[in-house]
């Protein structure tokens, strides 16, 4: 990380602390490299695995609801309005 975005991550972390008792935050660097801050560390891992949960529950959800379309017919059809 570099020096600005070692600045700019110490701020946000200053910032969520001001305003809430709990967070987490992660950010990923331009090289790809993965970055998280927490105020409290086993709160901070906490949130990150509940938010994980929900991530994947409404996935799944998301998932679930989506279908493909097997009829084989022409999908133009009902563009046709000269008949």
């Amino acid at each position: 990380m570099t020096t600005v975005e070692q600045e700019a991550f110490k701020r946000i972390k200053s910032v969520l602390g001001e305003h809430f008792d709990n967070f987490a935050f992660v950010v990923l660097d331009e090289e790809g490299e993965v970055f998280y801050g927490f105020k409290n560390q086993i709160v901070g891992k906490a949130l990150f695995v509940e938010a994980s949960k929900e991530i994947e529950e409404e996935t799944e959800f998301q998932t679930s609801y989506l279908w493909e379309d097997d009829d084989d017919s022409d999908s133009d059809e009902w563009l046709d309005t000269e008949n």
